[in-house]
């Protein structure tokens, strides 16, 4: 249906995956071990210094999304004006703290990512 994956179909009906202002419900949060070791988020440069001291937080969305890849973070940073940042997330880590989903094959929600489980894998320009 779509390449990001934000919808399914259930029972003949079409259904978000995912919600940015409104509430899905999912099943149960993931084990650690169903987790990749790492994940990726992607920012602008002018957001680094908060999320390196708060972490990152939903901004008025339900979750954090996470990217399975890098060049699917990047893909999401840049629908903000740059330069951008690629965040490598310490996830299999961060499961045993906090709860993550996985709606999707390349997306995984969490509803907040402290800056200990956060490092910066790679600063993009131009």
């Amino acid at each position: 249906m779509s390449d990001e994956e934000r919808f399914e179909i259930v029972d003949g009906m079409v259904r978000a995956r995912y919600g940015h202002s409104f509430t899905v419900k999912y099943n149960r949060p993931l084990q650690p071990e169903e987790v990749p070791e790492i994940l990726y988020h992607g920012t602008t440069l002018d957001s680094l210094g908060s999320i390196l001291r708060e972490g990152l937080k939903p901004m008025g969305r339900r979750y954090v999304h996470l990217s399975l890849t890098k060049e699917r973070a990047l893909k999401v940073a840049k629908r903000r004006k740059g330069p951008h940042v690629i965040l490598r997330i310490r996830a299999r880590d961060l499961a045993n703290d906090v709860p993550l989903y996985r709606p999707s094959r390349l997306t995984f929600l969490v509803e907040r990512v402290p800056s200990e489980y956060i490092e910066v894998e790679e600063v993009v320009r131009g």
